[in-house]
């Protein structure tokens, strides 16, 4: 089974490690070029070898695990330090007792590493100091890969074998499967969050409660980063450009990975392999986009011999499924997973993405033209944008929301007699769409409520479209359990050691599949069932924390009550 795993790396720490690595370079450089085992060319850099101790310290805590209890895995940094085990907190700013401690842990590790062999750089006893002092969360994931059909003789020739698949004739199974094996195989994928002041902390978190989802569908744009709209990235990540300020005035900018985006995609439930399917895809387009920058400099090659790819992407749905949150969740991974030299996951930090999301509530003027000039702006400052990135390897993704408001049919609205405004804005649209999709780190992620409205030709130019659906009984199970997760992270209900495994177990998880049911029942959204829990905790209780049990009985009341339209 392959596993992604997403670490968070404690940027305090590495900061006090780089500064003990430009106090003594000459130092751990000289121990690393002593030794035989050492590759000159990949471990010159010292983060480099840290990583790699980091990772095999991260892969025996995951292999340890029983596999059934890898879907899902989040460690937290508070999760080891009560493990024990030699786990231990640093002050921000770290003491000089500690900054002496992690001085000494690393002139041991690097010791270690250059006196056994690769595939065991840290003595297992260090593994619980290690991951405590440089780990603040890991996010495991299973990843599953659909095999193509093996093409073996017992099957026959190739054109029965296809012949096989249309006809429906059943295809032994198990030969799909012959390379699998029963061991786990981890990808890990190292990120860290520069400004580490700007982190909301759990509390907030918590507080805040997830405003994306509780908020009305309106509101959803602005929430993640109302501090800060129409404030001009630092210039450590667009060092050679800066937006215009009438693109600022339309959309929102964030660089990835984002503090204000952290464990999204975790909390985010759906039917099936949904997630992963719009992961593959972003992925996909941007390897394609890239390759087709390669054949065009290629000047044997003619642009009809290549793939049509237009890197847009569009997700429908009712509303109140987590369409945008899901958008923004695939950027954030994508953030973290791209291809990268470890050399850059450094505390001057890597190459950033950058995020942005366009408010088509904000295009339309009253003045007659000027629509479609809000459109042709923001398209010419996000050309300016990846001309001036070069080879940067940060994606650059164009977020457009309900985007039935700029991109609805033309036909309906020229027998509707309706104004040639709106026509305009969607020429500009397609037009923009088209100019940029030539540039191989650039890709559009769109959603709507109501598929059926848009323009033909949009429609056609998604290279996949997605169908997000209410949550299933096993999704609301699931959020269920994330909200009172939540809320027992927060004090708000009295904790309970375990938290998530002790809520699906025992009597907790026949009372949550219940709730669900009763949630399914309602056909209550994702985002209708997250206000929930905040609704019963103002209806019911004015102290905190609250009892566990009260709670669930207060939650099925205020389920049973609940009317969607009243809130």
């Amino acid at each position: 089974m392959l596993y992604t795993v997403d670490v968070e790396l404690n940027v305090n720490t590495l900061e006090l490690v780089n500064r003990i690595f430009n106090f003594q370079v000459n130092r751990f450089t000289n121990l690393l070029n002593g030794s035989s085992t050492v590759n000159v060319k990949e471990d010159s850099n010292l983060f480099s070898v840290l990583f790699k101790i980091i990772e095999s310290a991260i892969l025996r805590k995951l292999q340890s695990k029983v596999p059934e209890s890898l879907d899902g895995l989040q460690i937290s940094s508070e999760d080891l330090f009560h493990e024990g085990n030699g786990s231990i907190q640093i002050n921000n700013p770290p003491s000089k007792a500690q900054e002496k401690l992690v001085d000494s842990l690393l002139k041991v590790l690097f010791s270690q590493f250059v006196s056994v062999t690769k595939s065991n750089y840290v003595e297992n006893g260090h593994d619980n100091l290690v991951l405590s002092l440089f780990i603040e969360n890991i996010y495991v994931e299973p990843y599953s890969i659909k095999s193509p059909i093996s093409l073996n003789n017992n099957h026959g020739s190739l054109d029965e074998i296809i012949n096989s698949i249309f006809l429906r004739t059943q295809v032994d199974e198990n030969k799909t499967k012959d390379d699998q094996t029963d061991l786990s195989k981890f990808d890990i994928y190292f990120y860290h969050f520069k400004d580490e002041e700007n982190k909301p902390s759990k509390e907030i978190l918590v507080e805040e409660f997830d405003k994306i989802d509780i908020s009305n569908s309106g509101q959803d744009r602005t929430l993640i980063e109302e501090t800060k709209t129409n404030t001009p990235l630092d210039k450590t990540i667009l060092p050679n450009f800066r937006f215009s300020e009438e693109t600022l005035n339309l959309v929102s900018i964030t660089a990835l990975p984002s503090p204000d985006l952290e464990n999204l995609w975790e909390s985010l439930f759906y039917n099936g392999i949904l997630k992963q399917a719009i992961f593959n895809s972003t992925v996909l387009s941007l390897k394609i986009s890239q390759q087709k920058s390669c054949i065009e400099q290629q000047p044997t090659r003619s642009k009809e011999q290549m793939i049509n790819n237009n890197g847009l992407l569009l997700l429908h749905g009712p509303p109140g499924t987590g369409k945008t949150s899901l958008c923004r969740a695939v950027c954030q991974k994508l953030s973290i997973r791209q291809k990268y030299n470890k050399e850059s996951i450094t505390p001057e930090g890597r190459p950033r993405s950058i995020l942005v999301e366009l408010s088509c509530s904000r295009i339309f003027s009253r003045w007659f033209g000027e629509s479609s000039k809000n459109i042709s702006c923001i398209f010419n400052d996000i050309e300016l944008l990846l001309q001036s990135r070069g080879n940067n390897t940060g994606f650059i993704c164009l977020l457009i929301d309900e985007v039935e408001t700029i991109a609805s049919c033309r036909t309906k609205s020229i027998n509707n007699n309706e104004s040639n405004e709106s026509v305009r804005v969607v020429n500009s649209l397609l037009t923009n769409l088209d100019k940029l999709k030539k540039y191989d780190n650039f890709i559009v992620l769109t959603t709507s409520n109501y598929i059926d409205t848009l323009d033909c030709a949009f429609v056609d130019r998604a290279d996949r479209i997605f169908h997000v659906t209410k949550p299933s009984l096993e999704a609301l199970e699931s959020i269920l359990i994330s909200s009172l997760e939540s809320l027992m992270c927060s004090n708000i209900l009295i904790p309970i050691y375990g938290k998530c495994s002790f809520l699906e177990r025992g009597k907790y998880k026949n009372v949550i599949r219940i709730l669900a049911k009763q949630c399914l029942a309602l056909d209550l959204s994702g985002r209708a069932l997250r206000k929930v829990p905040l609704i019963c905790l103002s209806e019911y209780f004015q102290d905190l924390p609250v009892n566990v049990d009260s709670f669930l009985i207060a939650l099925a009341d205020t389920i049973n009550k609940y009317q969607e339209s009243d809130y």
